[in-house]
């Protein structure tokens, strides 16, 4: 079970900051501004793509770095997906029995975490 620590507005214009905490003290904290309709390519070396999507995407580590392991949450702070020890650069990721909306995908690579924002149709 997860929940939702904090939720803050960053600025006038629509975004957030939210903090994320499951049973097992794994916090995940995101910053983001819902943005243009788009492909994720974040420069610190993760793309996923489609997004929005039908909730089948892939999950790309640049420069071949092993992914560890993704999680995959809800608005609600609950986990639909978890994936660990995958050790790949490329993932295929199927969310598509879950309900349309906003999901949270922390990707743990290159002893970091990424979380990024993707919205499913």
């Amino acid at each position: 079970m997860a929940y939702i620590s904090s939720m803050q507005p960053c600025s006038p214009l629509p975004s957030f900051s939210l903090s994320l905490q499951d049973t097992d003290n794994y916090t995940d904290e995101i910053n983001e501004g819902f943005t243009s309709r788009q492909e994720i390519d974040i420069d610190k070396g993760i793309a996923i793509f489609p997004n929005p999507n039908d909730g089948k995407f892939v999950i790309i580590a640049k420069q071949n770095e092993s992914i560890s392991f993704v999680t995959i949450r809800n608005t609600q702070g609950a986990t639909v997906l978890r994936e660990n020890n995958t050790s790949e650069t490329e993932l295929q990721i199927d969310i598509s029995k879950h309900p349309a909306g906003i999901y949270f995908v922390a990707i743990a690579f290159n002893n970091s975490v990424q979380t990024i924002k993707i919205m499913k149709r």
